[in-house]
């Protein structure tokens, strides 16, 4: 798309969750820095380094 990063649930059976909203499956979200990502118990959180070593 235009460089950024997204998201996308496919129909996940508990659903996949963005900053604890559920998302509408099958609709691509922009992931932000900062972001957290629930998918069941696990937890994600989501950072961009522009700094790459």
């Amino acid at each position: 798309r235009d460089g950024s990063l997204h998201i996308k649930d496919l129909g996940a059976k508990n659903g996949t969750f963005l900053n604890g909203q559920k998302l509408v499956p099958e609709q691509p979200r922009v992931l932000r820095d900062g972001d957290e990502i629930r998918l069941g118990r696990l937890i994600l959180e989501v950072h961009f380094h522009s700094d790459l070593e």
